[in-house]
């Protein structure tokens, strides 16, 4: 479920860095959406609810459907060791980080790029008033470099190379970043790939890829634990590409 366009920048997160004091506002799309599709044998397959706050004993609680929501536990693929909440510590480290966060390159931007990019030039990307604007979602490594490629082929040659020469393990997590202009249109301005059978101990070194307008950072498997090393390459040729929508089908068609 795709949450509503006015909607985003309502609810925000803050990635900082308390080495720097780099600080990024950031509005995820996770926290926008309060409608699921799940299966109970006592109804109707693929039933849609809303998941709701409830006040209950001086306290809130969640109900779905008539009942108080306590956990939600998702299966993975048995080779998936990094978990959805460590994902996200990662990418926000990610995106707070002096050296591999949007926040330093989109200062180099020119206006022109800055109003593609954000719809305006009023405001710095990653401020409360032009938070980012991140999806992070669990893909196979096929799926999501098939569609990539198809997608990259019109206007990303260039980043389509770099992808294409970039050993993947079979599944990774991947954290779209968008602005809201963008997002209204379905696109985005980069992403954050991790690898998904890492360990959570491996923290920054599970990333495999950090694209960005103009700048991207890949690493190999021999480049295990030198995540500090990384370098970003220049992208001569770099247009905003649409969100991932492989692994996501329309609930409501079936």
């Amino acid at each position: 479920m795709q949450p509503e366009k006015i909607q985003l920048g309502q609810i925000l997160n803050c990635a900082n860095n308390s080495e720097s004091d780099n600080v990024v506002w950031v509005s995820d799309t996770a926290d926008l959406v309060d409608t699921y599709c799940f299966m109970d044998d006592n109804k109707r397959p693929y039933n849609i609810s809303e998941c709701v706050e409830v006040a209950k004993l001086n306290t809130s609680i969640l109900s779905l459907d008539g009942f108080e929501v306590e956990y939600m536990m998702v299966p993975l693929y048995k080779r998936m060791i990094l978990e959805a909440a460590d994902a996200y510590d990662i990418c926000m480290s990610v995106i707070a980080s002096p050296k591999f966060g949007i926040k330093s390159f989109s200062q180099e931007w020119d206006s022109e790029t800055k109003k593609q990019l954000l719809g305006s030039i009023d405001h710095e990307l990653g401020t409360k008033e032009e938070p980012l604007v991140i999806r992070l979602f669990m893909a196979s490594s096929r799926t999501f470099r098939k569609k990539r490629d198809t997608q990259f082929n019109v206007d990303n040659k260039e980043i389509q190379d770099y992808y294409n020469m970039t050993v993947f393990p079979k599944f990774v997590w991947v954290c779209e970043i968008s602005s809201k202009a963008l997002y209204e249109n379905q696109q985005v301005l980069g992403e954050i790939i991790i690898d998904a059978t890492s360990s959570p101990d491996a923290k920054m070194d599970s990333i495999i890829i950090v694209n960005y307008p103009y700048a991207l950072c890949r690493r190999m498997p021999e480049d295990f634990l030198k995540a500090s090393e990384a370098c970003f390459e220049e992208v001569k040729e770099w247009k905003p590409y649409d969100i991932f929508r492989g692994n996501l089908t329309d609930c409501q068609s079936l």
